[in-house]
C-alpha cells in the first residue's frame, strides 16, 4: 500500500509541475502585455500631471497670484491719485439757473511716516509665505501620488504571491484527495489540507481588497489607475537620496522651513505697520475749482497735516497684538526646524529598518524555497507528515510576503526622505 501511495504521489507531483508551469506561463504572458501598456503611464507622468492640474495646487497657486497682486496694491500707495469731483446745485424758490461743476483733484499722500513702506514689506513677506506654501503643497501632493503608486505596485505583488500560495495549497489538497480515494484512513489529512486551502483563499481575498483600495487612492491622481492590470517594478527616483541623515540635513532646502521663516518676517513687518500708525500724515492736493461767476475757476492747492494724539488705545493695543503674533511666529519657526529635522531622521530610520528587513527576508525566502522542495520530496517518501508540509508552505508564503513588503517600505522611505528635503516635486518638474 505504501508503495502504491508513493507511486501515486510521484505521478501527481510530476503532473503538478507541468500544470504549474503552464499556469505560470498563462499568467506571465498577459502580464507582459499589461506591463507594456502600463509603462505608457509612468509615475513621473502622473506626478507631473498632478503638479499641473491637481485642484489643491491650483488653489494655492491662486493664493500666490493674489499675494503678488497685493504687493502691487501696496506699491500703488506711493503714487499720487487723480479724481474728478462733480456737483450740481439749485437755490430753492429762485429763478437762478442750476449750476453744475466738475473739479479735478490731484492728491498725494507723502510717504514720510513709514506706513507705506511697512505695508510694502508686509506684502512682500506675505508673498514669500504664499510661495513657500505652494512648494510645500507641491511636495505633499507629489508624495501622495508616489505613495499611492507604490501601494498599487505592492498590492499587485501581494496578490500574485497570494495566488501562488493558493495554487500550492490547492495542489496539496488535490494530492490528498487522490490519496484518500485509495486510503480512506487519511480523511483527517484531507480536512487539514482543506482548512489550509481555505485560509490561503481568504488571504487572497484580503489582498485583492487591499489592491482595490490602493487603486482607488491612485485614481485621485490618474484616471488610468483602475484600467491598468500591472504597473511593473518599483520606479526609481530621479535623484538618489543622500547616504545618511547628517549629509541630507546639511544640504536641506525645506519649503516648510522657508514658509515658517517667511511667516516670521511677515509678523515682524506687521509690527512695523502697527507702530507706523503713531506717525503723522501729510497729504498734498491740487485742484481746479469753480468759485462762482465773479471769481471764475481757480487753481486750489491744499496741504493737510495730521498728528495722532489720542485714539483710545487702539494703536497701542494693535502694536501689542502684532508683537505677540511675531513672538508666536518665531516660536513656530523654531518648532518647524525641529519637526523638519525629526521627519528626515525618522525617514532614514525607516529606510535602515526596511533595508535590514529586506536583506533578512530575501535570505528567508531563498532558504524557504529549498525547504519546501525538500519537504515535498520527503513527504513523497513518507518521511514527512502532511502537517509538516503545510506548515513549511505557509511559512514560505510569509517569507515571500515579508520580502515584498520590505521592498515597498524601502522605496516609500526613499520618497519620504526626498519630500522631507523639499526636493521631490522639484526633481520631477526640473526634468
Amino acid at each position: 500500500m505504501l508503495h502504491t501511495i508513493s507511486s501515486l504521489l510521484t505521478r501527481q507531483i510530476a503532473a503538478h509541475g507541468i500544470h504549474r508551469c503552464a499556469a505560470m506561463t498563462a499568467v506571465a504572458v498577459p502580464m507582459l502585455f499589461a506591463t507594456a501598456q502600463a509603462q505608457s503611464q509612468s509615475l513621473e507622468g502622473v506626478i507631473r500631471q498632478a503638479l499641473l492640474d491637481y485642484p489643491g495646487i491650483k488653489a494655492v497657486n491662486a493664493g500666490v497670484m493674489g499675494a503678488k497682486a497685493d504687493i502691487d496694491r501696496a506699491n500703488g500707495a506711493l503714487m499720487p491719485t487723480l479724481s474728478l469731483n462733480a456737483s450740481a446745485n439749485k437755490i430753492k424758490d429762485s429763478d437762478a439757473d442750476q449750476k453744475a461743476m466738475a473739479t479735478p483733484w490731484l492728491t498725494w499722500s507723502v510717504p514720510l511716516n513709514g506706513r507705506v513702506r511697512a505695508d510694502i514689506q508686509r506684502t512682500e513677506s506675505a508673498a514669500k509665505v504664499a510661495d513657500a506654501k505652494l512648494q510645500v503643497t507641491r511636495d505633499d501632493i507629489a508624495l501622495q501620488a508616489a505613495e499611492a503608486w507604490l501601494a498599487v505596485v505592492r498590492g499587485q505583488q501581494m496578490v500574485q504571491l497570494a495566488q501562488q500560495n493558493v495554487a500550492e495549497h490547492n495542489a496539496i489538497l488535490g494530492d490528498i484527495q487522490k490519496i484518500v480515494a485509495v486510503d480512506a484512513g487519511r480523511s483527517l489529512d484531507l480536512a487539514q489540507a482543506q482548512v489550509r486551502s481555505d485560509a490561503a483563499q481568504t488571504n487572497l481575498t484580503q489582498r485583492q481588497a487591499e489592491l482595490k483600495q490602493a487603486q482607488e487612492k491612485l485614481a485621485r491622481f490618474t484616471p488610468d489607475a483602475r484600467q491598468s492590470a500591472a504597473f511593473g517594478r518599483y520606479p526609481q527616483l530621479p535623484k538618489a537620496v543622500p547616504a545618511d541623515s547628517q549629509q541630507a540635513l546639511s544640504a536641506m532646502t525645506s519649503p516648510a522651513l522657508a514658509q515658517a521663516q517667511a511667516q516670521f518676517e511677515e509678523a515682524q513687518a506687521r509690527v512695523q505697520s502697527a507702530k507706523a500708525l503713531h506717525n503723522p500724515t501729510l497729504d498734498l492736493s491740487l485742484g481746479r475749482q469753480h468759485l462762482g461767476a465773479i471769481a471764475g475757476a481757480k487753481t486750489v492747492a491744499t496741504a493737510t497735516f495730521s498728528l495722532p494724539l489720542y485714539q483710545g488705545g487702539q494703536v497701542d493695543a494693535g502694536v501689542r497684538s502684532a508683537v505677540a503674533q511675531a513672538t508666536a511666529a518665531q516660536d513656530t519657526l523654531a518648532e518647524t526646524e525641529l519637526v523638519v529635522k525629526e521627519r528626515v531622521r525618522l525617514a532614514y530610520a525607516d529606510l535602515a529598518s526596511a533595508q535590514a528587513r529586506l536583506s533578512l527576508a530575501a535570505q528567508q525566502r531563498t532558504s524557504g524555497s529549498k525547504l519546501v522542495s525538500g519537504y515535498k520530496e520527503q513527504f513523497r517518501l513518507a518521511r514527512r507528515s502532511l502537517l509538516d508540509l503545510l506548515n513549511i508552505q505557509s511559512e514560505y508564503a510569509s517569507y515571500q510576503q515579508a520580502e515584498a513588503l520590505a521592498q515597498h517600505d524601502v522605496k516609500a522611505a526613499e520618497y519620504r526622505i526626498t519630500a522631507a528635503l523639499g526636493q521631490l516635486a522639484r526633481s520631477y518638474s526640473a526634468q
